[in-house]
């Protein structure tokens, strides 16, 4: 196999389980990829060593861990850690905040006030919080933050980007997976930003379809 050949599936389980055994069962990763060299040590014709990267964390502590591992050896070579940053928010999360927003009684309430009854058809996009929310919202306690956008499809299989709910923001702690407020900037009912109603579809989807 060659050096900048992309890590194989057995490669990547071969790292998880070799962190997970070394520094716990409660790691998460977001990602695991090839560690790829510079250029010039490519040109140079030197012989390439094959590791692996992983950026590692744990949901009960503000930082991530960056963790080398040479597959030649099957041995870990480097770990730096990186303080007061938070990981992308992992693909495993994304439907449990959706449903968690969209059974809220404060997100409900927002939506009834814009027409919306019907909370199938809305969607709910988790979106990474930039920075503490320690330092942000001047608490004692810092947390993993999600700041959720919403849309709602006009009928099944709409494009649902098509129809922003503007104005209604749910924060959620995604470590706890607990809502820790929903915004609702529009307190009077006259400054509601109305729903755009005119579909907006990439190509005509029928009733059975999924995507």
């Amino acid at each position: 196999m060659k050096a900048l050949t992309p890590l194989t599936k057995e490669e990547i389980v071969l790292v998880v389980k070799k962190i997970k055994l070394e520094f716990g069962e409660d790691v998460y990763f977001e990602q695991v990829y090839l560690h790829e060299p510079e250029k010039n040590e490519v040109w140079a014709g030197k012989k390439i060593p094959r590791i692996a990267i992983a950026n590692t964390y744990r949901m009960s502590e503000n930082y991530v861990s960056i963790i080398k591992m040479s597959l030649e050896t099957e041995t870990i070579i480097e770990k730096k850690k990186i303080n007061d940053v938070r990981p992308m928010i992992s693909a495993e999360y994304f439907d449990e905040i959706e449903n968690l927003v969209k059974a809220d009684p404060d997100f409900i309430k927002a939506c009834a006030r814009r027409g919306i009854s019907d909370m199938s058809l809305v969607c709910v996009d988790p979106w990474s919080s930039a920075g503490s929310w320690k330092e942000h919202e001047e608490t004692e306690k810092d947390f993993f933050v999600s700041h959720t956008f919403a849309w709602v499809r006009s009928k099944k299989n709409d494009n649902h980007y098509a129809h922003p709910i503007e104005g209604v923001n749910a924060v959620v702690d995604i470590s706890s997976l607990k809502i820790l407020r929903v915004d609702d900037y529009h307190k009077d009912d006259k400054d509601i930003i109305p729903i755009p109603k005119i579909d907006n579809n990439y190509e005509d989807q029928g009733e059975n379809e999924t995507y």
